[in-house]
């Protein structure tokens, strides 16, 4: 019984079918990775600052050059965020992809507004957290396979 099961593992693991679905779920947590980058470059974004650059005296005030990093990167985290995303839903039912999507980028964005800029947070928060993480987990582990 161990050896069959052995076998069947093993000839899961050289399937190429699994390659690409291996593939996809790391797409998927960089995605979720882009998503939690993208949402705090929101949080830094200030338009009134850009609106007041001038283009053209950039050239030599170099300092100006910080606002505009917001921005660039709410453009570099948000194409990445949708290239990845895309890319993880062609081999993972979308429906499971996206839960698992937005639950990583939401407890990772959580997790890092907590550590980094000490936001207070609270167990109850916390267990929330877990609880939607067990759900979508448990969502992803009792979802049958595609045949």
């Amino acid at each position: 019984m161990a050896l069959h099961t052995l076998y069947l593992y093993i000839s899961f693991l050289n399937n190429d079918n699994y390659n690409y679905i291996l593939m996809s779920w790391i797409y998927l947590i960089l995605a979720s990775l882009m998503e939690i980058c993208w949402v705090f470059s929101l949080k830094y974004l200030n338009f009134e600052q850009i609106r007041q650059i001038n283009l053209l005296a950039l050239r030599t005030d170099y300092a100006k050059l910080t606002s505009l990093l917001p921005l660039a990167g709410y453009i570099v985290f948000g194409l990445s965020n949708v290239f990845l995303f895309s890319n993880a839903i062609k081999e993972i039912n979308i429906g499971i992809g996206f839960a698992v999507w937005m639950s990583l980028a939401m407890a990772g964005t959580f997790i890092m507004d907590a550590i980094i800029f000490k936001q207070s947070y609270s167990l109850m928060q916390l267990v929330s957290i877990a609880l939607i993480t067990i759900g979508v987990a448990g969502l992803k582990y009792f979802t049958p396979p595609n045949e």
